[in-house]
């Protein structure tokens, strides 16, 4: 194993840009959802490792909550979950490695 980030929690989840995530899943299909990226309120936008599935990290929750249903819509692109939560080290880790951590 190799260490690839120090510092307490805490310091950790103040390299992700945001403190508050939006996790979603948009129902399969050839979707292009890296215009989203460049919508008010999106700090950054990851495509996760399951298909489908997106998060995003965020300072201002409000305005990319509304970004990201407003691109969906004016996009016909229907979500089939949304989940908001606070930054975890998880997140950290998917920042750092690129993958989630798996069990």
């Amino acid at each position: 194993a190799r260490v690839i980030a120090l510092g307490t929690p805490e310091q950790l989840k103040q390299t992700i840009i945001g403190n508050e995530t939006i996790s979603f899943a948009v129902e399969p299909g050839l979707y292009d959802l890296k215009g989203l990226e460049v919508c008010n309120g999106i700090e950054t936008l990851v495509h996760l490792p399951v298909e489908h599935n997106w998060k995003i990290w965020t300072n201002n929750l409000m305005l990319s909550l509304n970004s990201l249903l407003k691109f969906t819509n004016n996009n016909n692109i229907k979500l089939e979950h949304i989940k908001v939560d606070k930054v975890t080290l998880e997140d950290v880790f998917l920042k750092l490695t690129g993958r989630e951590i798996r069990e």
